[in-house]
């Protein structure tokens, strides 16, 4: 057998041989598999939860949703953020999945436990799906409507996540300044969609762009003025 290589985070590889417990004595064969068991689901563990804070802060509307920001602090801030549809950022986003869905294959399945193999198989069927969507179906360039929802779906759920400050007001200073953030993100947003893309024409196309920002703008204000929304005094 050949040797296993391990990941871990803030060390070098470590390297298991995996012939060795070939020599051992039964008991200690058990006690040498379940040990390198548990060493590759840590492994793996690692890697998944780096995955998904990785995945939430490149899909800032998610994190909002699932509320990213209690599983890691670090998240807090791509609540004042919306999507990069970019070409640029679409590349880079591959390379990075890619570089993951290796990490992850590179784990062997028969030395992980059970639950551990269930979530590694979920991780890269969800992986080997967007990487289908940006390169085989080129989804960010036909779904208008991921450019026109996006923005009041990213605050919508913002606002419902508000703090209570007082009665019948909502919203520590924090949590505004990350509304006027992802505010103030809109018209790169929408430019984005305009912009001319590999091979495609502009999603958004120029004549309809006033159009769709006075509907997104439109959207946002009547979110604010729901009652429930009001700012602290």
């Amino acid at each position: 057998m050949r040797p296993l290589l391990v990941r871990r985070d803030g060390a070098p590889l470590v390297i298991i041989d995996a012939g060795a417990g070939e020599k051992m004595e039964p008991k200690l064969q058990e006690i040498y598999a379940f040990e390198r068991s548990e060493n590759l689901d840590a492994s793996l563990k690692a890697t998944l939860a780096k995955y998904v804070v990785e995945f939430l802060r490149r899909n800032p509307t998610t994190n909002t949703y699932l509320g990213g920001a209690g599983l890691d602090a670090s998240l807090r801030a791509a609540d004042g953020t919306l999507r990069d549809y970019s070409d640029t950022a679409i590349q880079a986003e591959d390379v990075w999945l890619q570089d993951v869905f290796t990490s992850i294959e590179e784990i062997p399945t028969s030395q992980l436990s059970a639950a551990a193999r269930i979530d590694r198989e979920v991780a890269m069927a969800q992986i080997r799906f967007l990487l289908r969507q940006h390169q085989i179906r080129h989804y960010q360039q036909r779904a208008l409507d991921t450019y026109v929802t996006e923005p009041f779906r990213a605050l919508d759920f913002q606002l419902q996540g508000m703090s209570e400050t007082g009665k019948g007001t909502y919203g520590t200073d924090e949590e505004w300044a990350l509304v006027i953030s992802r505010v103030n993100a809109i018209p790169k947003f929408l430019a984005t969609a305009q912009a001319p893309r590999r091979g495609a024409r502009p999603l958004l196309p120029i004549v309809y762009g006033g159009v769709t920002r006075r509907a997104v703008a439109l959207h946002s204000v009547r979110a604010f003025d729901r009652p429930r929304w009001r700012p602290a005094a």
